[in-house]
């Protein structure tokens, strides 16, 4: 015997789902619009938690910052601008120029003239990025012995210092995994440079021999 169905009942208990699927929504909703303020105050917090980060160069933080930011106000472009430079400043600090000039960070700019100026030789260059790496300002050190591996491209201490300088940022600076890996790259790449040109040279084994420690 076929069990007969109760078209009614069955009619019923969709329109109860239907009912508060409806005033579920508009709960969200409202609540939504209740809480804007808030969430865009929150959202401010956290923007700004991101900026002092950023200034920092404590890249990580920064991003994570923004990204609550984000997640609570998730029309705030600025926020997801800022994420895109935190990442790009990670492995190029003279991205973060604009953003010294609009926050007046004049330390940072002085830093950043002093960079632009060039030396009068690489053995100037090299004394420059010796200074920045002692100052802990190592990806502005690694700029400095960049030029000067461009004035000399057999000068030993040109390469030494700009694998030590990428050395100091890999280790020092909070970084993604990939920024991290760059600098490690790049620290090798430069210190085998150094080797190459004088292999009996003893500092230069030393940090390349630190360098291998690093898992």
């Amino acid at each position: 015997m076929v069990k007969k169905v109760d078209k009614k009942r069955s009619h019923d208990f969709s329109f109860y789902i239907f009912k508060w699927l409806i005033i579920g929504l508009i709960g969200i909703l409202a609540l939504g619009l209740i809480t804007k303020p808030l969430r865009k105050m929150w959202a401010t917090n956290y923007f700004e938690k991101g900026e002092s980060y950023l200034e920092q160069k404590k890249y990580e933080s920064a991003i994570l910052e923004y990204r609550k930011s984000l997640f609570l106000f998730w029309k705030n472009d600025q926020a997801s601008g800022r994420i895109a430079l935190a990442r790009e400043s990670s492995v190029d600090i003279l991205k973060l120029e604009n953003f010294y000039r609009e926050r007046k960070l004049d330390s940072q700019l002085q830093i950043l003239d002093k960079i632009a100026q060039i030396p009068s030789d690489e053995t100037d260059a090299i004394k420059l990025s010796k200074e920045l790496i002692e100052k802990g300002e190592y990806q502005y050190a690694i700029l400095a012995a960049q030029t000067g591996t461009e004035m000399s491209r057999d000068f030993r201490d040109a390469w030494l210092y700009l694998g030590i300088a990428n050395l100091k940022a890999m280790k020092m600076l909070e970084l993604t995994d990939d920024s991290r890996n760059k600098y490690r790259d790049d620290a090798k790449n430069a210190l085998e440079k150094a080797k190459n040109l004088d292999p009996q040279y003893q500092p230069t084994k030393d940090y390349l021999e630190e360098l291998n420690k690093i898992k």
